[in-house]
This record gives C-alpha cells, structure tokens and sequence, in this order.
C-alpha cells in the first residue's frame, strides 16, 4: 500500500494543478507582447488566424455568468448576463481595458478578441460582428456546458 502512496500523489496533485486553471468560458485582457503571465493563443476567423498574447490571470469565469444566449439581428452575437460580482468585476475590466481588446475562450480555445469600446457598468453586455452564427452558437453551448459542470 505504501509503495502506491506517491503514485496516488502524483496523479491528485495533476489533477488539483490542472482544476484550478481550467476554466469552460472566461474573459481575459489581450496583452500588447508576451510576458511571463500570458499565454499565445490563436483566434481562427474564417481563413485567417491571429496569434494573440492573453493574460493567463482570467479576469471573468463561469461562476460570475448567470446566462448566454443568441441574438440575431443585423448582426450574429450573443447576450451574456452577469452575477452582480461578475458585474462589478466586468465593469473594472472594461475600465483599465479601455481601447483594449479582451479574449473570450472556451476550454482553451480563444473564440472571440473584441475591442472594449466604452465602460460596461450593466448587468448584461452585447457581443456582435465578426462572429458568425456558429460562433455564436458555440459561446452559448460553452456556457450551457460551465453551467452543468458547476
């Protein structure tokens, strides 16, 4: 039995480590260059792909989003609706993100990077262009999918 204690170990502790970063949708800050706290993830559109620098410091998480859905219009997006933290903490984002772009990702997978326009104070916020129908539908199933897993 002593012998499979460190196995055990090891394997509880890659799991704790890998838990703690593993996030189903979150928003972070898009860095201008690479520093010791980002990380190189690659956002596909279409035919193209940009390599972008995120802050691995994931600022929004599953936990501070109580709803997303699709919104179709002149535009393909998706409504996101936040806990009154994740309100607070977007609003302070959107703050010190002014001009700046934010990464939205899914299980690893940056899937949106759009540019904070104004400050964000409300309780709800609006994701349009440049996403496609699929996108979108795939932002909503991410959330769906944080949600069961809480």
């Amino acid at each position: 039995m002593t012998r499979f204690l460190p196995l055990f170990l090891c394997l509880f502790s890659v799991v704790c480590v890998r838990g703690m970063d593993t996030t189903t949708i979150g928003i972070a800050r898009v860095l201008d260059e690479p520093t010791a706290d980002s990380r190189e993830m690659t956002l596909m559109f279409r035919d193209t792909e940009e390599k972008l620098q995120v802050d691995r410091n994931v600022r929004l998480h599953d936990r501070d989003f109580r709803g997303v859905e699709l919104v179709e219009g002149p535009e393909v997006g998706i409504r996101i609706t936040l806990t009154p933290e994740g309100t607070a903490k977007l609003t302070a984002l959107t703050r010190e993100a002014l001009g700046k772009r934010l990464a939205i990702f899914t299980d690893g997978r940056l899937l949106s990077a759009p540019t904070v326009r104004e400050v964000i104070s409300s309780d709800s916020l609006m994701i349009t262009g440049n996403m496609t129908r699929k996108e979108a539908e795939e932002l909503v199933a991410a959330f769906a999918k944080g949600k069961a897993n809480r």
